[in-house]
């Protein structure tokens, strides 16, 4: 199963396009900061094993 790898390339080129119409201040303030983060976990687990 590499079903997963076309859904996080995806999920990453979306967040480059929303990063380039937010700034950085105003991400830090929607809960879509929340998302980028389990992005971020969920890019780890599946990327590499975990460290902690």
């Amino acid at each position: 199963g590499g079903d997963l790898m076309p859904l996080a390339a995806a999920l990453n080129q979306l967040l480059i396009n929303l990063s380039s119409r937010f700034d950085a201040g105003r991400l830090e303030q929607l809960p879509l900061r929340r998302l980028l983060v389990l992005v971020r976990q969920l890019r780890k687990q599946h990327g590499k094993p975990p460290e902690h």
